[in-house]
Parts: structure tokens; C-alpha cells; sequence
């Protein structure tokens, strides 16, 4: 392609581009509504296909590794097969390893929050309090009983805004995406850089 010719389709384009700008400009609240019903209709349809693609790709790939699997165990080598097996499983557990690992930490701590509203409600437990989730539950046990104290529910915004002037250098290295999007967390942050740079 020539520079002539980049430069009529770079000026086609931006033609097509102002004129889809003046004709969504022109068109009502309910046409506008109605495109974007349709473009995330296509959307939706997109990711549909993408992921009955994904499995019927992922179906092939698990065929093939079967018919080797067969083939390698039919020429005798059934303990190279189990290797690879345990390899893959091995990856596997690396893989979930940290979700595992959380999963068992937000299970002990419920265990531990239910054991204790159990222990103060003692007599007011009912066996249908075992299934109920752990806010709701101590909702109503803040209401049976006053010795039971509410779920700590701060993300940790708030205790990231209140309290000192500055954060401290590992304070600031720790703060998420989420926490700067707050724009008293990010004022304190940039007020923290200032000072931190100045010693």
C-alpha cells in the first residue's frame, strides 16, 4: 500500500467516523437505548460463541491427549502415562493452591465467628441458625443478645482515612486500585508522597 493511499483511507475514515458522531448526535434518547441494547446483544452473542468455541477446543484437545494416552499405554508405557497424569495434577493444585488457602481462612474464621455467637446465645441457638449466613446471623444475635458485636464490615477504606496525617511507606506500597479511586485515600496518599520525599 502507497502513502497516497494510507492517507485517502486515514481521511475515509475519519469521514466515517465525524459522520457516525452528527448522526448519534441527531438521534433520541430511546435510539440511542436501542443500539446500545444491540451492540451488547451482539456482545453477549460474541461471548457465546467464543465459549461454546473454547469447549468444543478444549473437548478436541482432551480427545487427542486421550488417543496418545491409549496409544502410549497400548506400546507399554502405562508409568510414562501416570507421570504425565501427576504432573498435570500437580499444576493443578499450584494453580488453586492460594484460592484453596483463602477459602480455608474465610472458613475458619466463620467457624470461629459461629462458635462464639453460639457460645453467647447458648440458650437461645436454634439448629437452623447452622445454615444462616454469618451477617444475618449476627444481625439477629446483636438482637437476642448485646454481648454479640456486628460483623466488621469496613473494606478498610475508613480505617485508611481516619487516623494519622500520613501513611507510612508501607502503608502506601499496600494501598489498591480500588482505595486510590477514593479521592480522600488519594489526597492523603500524594500529601504522604510529599512528606515521605521530603525527608
Amino acid at each position: 500500500m502507497t502513502d497516497e493511499e494510507t492517507k485517502a483511507l486515514e481521511e475515509a475514515k475519519k469521514k466515517e467516523a465525524e459522520a457516525s458522531k452528527s448522526k448519534l448526535k441527531e438521534l433520541s434518547t430511546d435510539e440511542l437505548i436501542d443500539i446500545i441494547h444491540d451492540v451488547r446483544q451482539e456482545a453477549k452473542q460474541r461471548r457465546l460463541k467464543e465459549k461454546e468455541l473454547n469447549e468444543k477446543l478444549e473437548a478436541i484437545e482432551a480427545e487427542k491427549s486421550k488417543q496418545e494416552q491409549d496409544k502410549k499405554i497400548a506400546e507399554g508405557k502405562k508409568d510414562e502415562v501416570i507421570l504425565e497424569l501427576q504432573e498435570k495434577l500437580k499444576k493443578k493444585d499450584e494453580e488453586f493452591k492460594p484460592f484453596v488457602d483463602k477459602a480455608k481462612l474465610h472458613d475458619d474464621y466463620d467457624s470461629s465467628k459461629r462458635n462464639a455467637i453460639k457460645e453467647v446465645l447458648s440458650d437461645n441457638w436454634l439448629a437452623s441458625f447452622e445454615n444462616m449466613p454469618l451477617a444475618e446471623l449476627e444481625q439477629l444475635a446483636s438482637k437476642l443478645n448485646s454481648d454479640v458485636k456486628l460483623l466488621d464490615t469496613d473494606t478498610g477504606k475508613n480505617k485508611k482515612k481516619a487516623g494519622k496525617e500520613f501513611f507510612t511507606v508501607e502503608e502506601l506500597k499496600t494501598l489498591t486500585q480500588a482505595e486510590l479511586a477514593d479521592k480522600d485515600i488519594l489526597a492523603k496518599a500524594n500529601k504522604s508522597l510529599e512528606f515521605h520525599s521530603k525527608k
